[in-house]
């Protein structure tokens, strides 16, 4: 038999019993196939930053102030992080000067920019 990686990534307050990957991995289980489960939580400010910093190739003393904003809007959850830093790009909220040769924003319009839910 040819091994096989199978990487899926759900929210646990979402897969309730009865739910078809709570009966997969439970089949898998029985069947006696290796299943490792690994449980992420939101990640801390530092974190954050440097993710930002790293994405945007900065120091992250330079991104502390983007990277601040980030966590506060998205309270750590990754997927939150990468949408949000997207969704500033995509409306010109966090652009590249080719001036300067650096990232930019402006703190005051993002701190009052709301965040969606979903």
């Amino acid at each position: 038999l040819t091994p096989l990686l199978v990487l899926g990534c759900y929210r646990d307050d979402e897969v309730v019993e009865g739910h078809p990957l709570e009966v997969l991995l439970g089949d898998l289980v029985v069947s006696r196939a290796r299943v490792s489960t690994l449980r992420t939580g939101n990640m801390d400010e530092a974190t954050v930053n440097a993710l930002v910093s790293d994405a945007l190739h900065m120091r992250p003393r330079l991104a502390g102030s983007l990277s601040s904003i980030v966590y506060r809007k998205t309270n750590g959850n990754g997927l939150f992080v990468v949408q949000f830093l997207k969704s500033l790009c995509d409306e010109g909220l966090l652009t590249f000067s080719l001036l300067s040769r650096q990232w930019e924003w402006d703190v005051d319009v993002l701190t009052s920019r709301d965040m969606a839910d979903d």
